[in-house]
């Protein structure tokens, strides 16, 4: 079993070039502790009504509901069944199904248990995990799957 301890908390994060932006993370900046143990991004779908919504619903919704489907007993199940539960809310939103096509979002996401880490994203945002203090070491990197 891997040790898993965070250090000084960051982020880093940039925002791009357009004037109506989508994205969300979750918990917010001011809420970061060594406490902290589960971490969300997401940017709203372009070509999709609300992506905005859809992105503040994900990203709130897997933070604030991980200790319920994971704790005490973390799994893979109980993981899809976080996923599920967020796919949820965000069907069950008013704006869910206004316009042509219905709201989505990108998700990356990153949850720390007593077993391990779990990592898992949908669409092009990309996970990195990097050795502290050695940025060009490279131990994981997901699938950009807006290249595929």
């Amino acid at each position: 079993m891997m040790k898993i301890e965070l250090g000084n908390i960051c982020c880093i994060h940039e925002t791009g070039g357009r004037g109506h932006q989508e994205d969300s993370y979750s918990p917010d900046l001011t809420h970061l502790s060594p406490d902290s143990r589960a971490f969300c991004v997401c940017d709203g779908m372009g070509g999709h009504s609300n992506g905005e919504i859809a992105s503040r619903i994900i990203s709130e919704t897997m933070v604030a509901d991980y200790p319920l489907f994971m704790d005490p007993e973390p799994s893979e199940s109980s993981l899809l069944a976080l996923f599920r539960n967020a796919r949820y809310q965000l069907e069950q939103n008013e704006h869910a199904h206004e316009g042509e096509r219905v709201m989505g979002t990108t998700m990356t996401f990153a949850g720390i248990t007593k077993k391990g880490l779990y990592v898992a994203h949908l669409g092009d945002s990309v996970i990195y995990v990097l050795r502290p203090g050695r940025v060009t070491r490279l131990l994981y990197r997901s699938e950009d799957h807006s290249q595929t």
